[in-house]
């Protein structure tokens, strides 16, 4: 299939302990204790989540030509999420009108990224693009390949599935890193970690398409624009993240190139 615009994302999170404690009447650390104690995991639901990185990066049909950046909340929570939706609307059309044909493309994004987004634009009184939530219009990669069945994306993680593929996988940090990092005030470090989410998410996507039929040589020049991306980009996430793909990249080109 054929989409006119694309764009990838990931989003990086805070847990609103404000929320926790105005609704539980209790601190976040003994509501990730009874959450525990409840679930088998501390990890918190959607609504309890607020936005400090969202990572993006933007192509076209030929998939040349990508372009990447990392929203960060230094401009402050409404103005990223205003900005990503933003985003959206030229990429899907806007909600209602028949204008439209992009895709989104995440990991994992329809259980977690678009809720979290979604009730953050709740908040702030944003309109949102109700065709994040339609498999026509977004392409979650673990859940492709689990055949659109939830139940079998047990296993299917992002840094497994990159690992599988030649890709560094979580070679920075892992989520449950990013509360500590943003209390140290290390958002730079965060955004980096975003980008890296972002474009591994990205060649996870172009690997998919090649299961659905796109050729060896588009799929080389899709990676090609890539690496060109990495090794001119002046952006600080971008240029960060890069130091991680570089060899992956290296050898993704070199084994095309002996084929």
């Amino acid at each position: 299939m054929v989409w006119p615009r694309i764009l990838v994302f990931d989003i990086e999170t805070y847990p609103d302990a404000g929320l926790v404690e105005a609704t539980h009447g209790t601190d976040l650390a003994h509501f990730r204790e009874d959450l525990k104690a409840r679930t088998g995991s501390d990890f918190l639901p959607p609504i309890y989540h607020s936005p400090i990185a969202i990572g993006v990066l933007r192509t076209e049909t030929s998939f040349r030509e990508p372009r990447a950046e990392v929203l960060t909340i230094d401009r402050g929570e409404r103005s990223i999420v205003e900005a990503f939706w933003r985003q959206c609307d030229d990429v899907l059309g806007v909600t209602g009108s028949p204008e439209g044909g992009g895709l989104l493309v995440s990991f994992n994004g329809t259980e977690f990224d678009v809720p979290v987004l979604e009730l953050r634009a709740l908040k702030h009184g944003l309109r949102a693009n109700l065709r994040a939530r339609h498999p026509t219009s977004h392409f979650d990669v673990p859940l492709f390949l689990a055949n659109s069945q939830p139940s079998r994306k047990r296993g299917l993680h992002l840094a497994t599935l990159s690992k599988l593929v030649g890709l560094p996988g979580k070679a920075m940090l892992d989520g449950g890193q990013v509360q500590a990092r943003f209390e140290m005030g290390l958002l730079d470090e965060i955004g980096k970690y975003c980008m890296l989410d972002v474009l591994q998410t990205y060649l996870l996507f172009l690997r998919c398409q090649m299961l659905s039929g796109m050729t060896l040589s588009d799929y080389d020049a899709a990676v090609r624009s890539l690496a060109d991306l990495l090794s001119t980009s002046e952006d600080p996430a971008v240029v960060g993240a890069s130091v991680y793909l570089e060899n992956a990249l290296r050898a993704a080109l070199s084994v095309e190139s002996a084929r």
